[in-house]
């Protein structure tokens, strides 16, 4: 098991260097995708209560992480239910929810550490990382899948020309 756990995070450190090589003047983002069965019909957000988007936050405000034009705001926009919802700042109920607030991935990658999480080397500069917690019904069947895919993709596209290209 551990073999594939350094593989999976060598993987991650590849492609986070070679964005950053390539895209010297744009934050990278990793989206750590998941699935969960707690809210069947919502999508739910895990930053550590913002802590692992700070780069991004700190480039472009809060409104990145809780507006109408981030990531949730646009998938609120398209039609899904999504938690927290946008507009509910920082640190104000309700906050993100115990147990999918952003596991150890988006920790690591983001230079957000505690006891659980060495940093990552040799990043000088970490990256905004969110985890995307998607809900059983969304993965279900097919056509749940088919709509959670295409609304996911237009957010994510829509979040994009938002905030990431150059």
């Amino acid at each position: 098991m551990k073999q594939y756990y350094e593989q999976y995070h060598s993987q991650i450190e590849q492609y986070v260097q070679a964005f950053s090589s390539h895209y010297k003047n744009t934050t990278p983002l990793l989206i750590d995708l998941h699935g969960q069965s707690c809210l069947k019909d919502a999508v739910l957000r895990g930053t550590s209560y913002g802590r692992t988007f700070q780069k991004l936050i700190s480039e472009f405000g809060e409104d990145v992480l809780i507006g109408d034009q981030s990531l949730f705001g646009e998938l609120f926009n398209n039609g899904i239910d999504v938690y927290p919802k946008p507009g509910v700042p920082l640190n104000q109920e309700p906050e993100e929810m115990k147990g999918y607030s952003g596991g150890y991935t988006v920790r690591r990658y983001s230079g957000f550490s505690d006891q659980e999480v060495q940093l990552c080397q040799p990043f000088e500069e970490y990256l905004s990382s969110i985890q995307v917690e998607v809900g059983f019904n969304f993965r279900d069947n097919d056509e749940g899948m088919d709509n959670f895919s295409s609304c996911f993709a237009s957010a994510l596209t829509s979040f994009y020309n938002s905030y990431l290209t150059e």
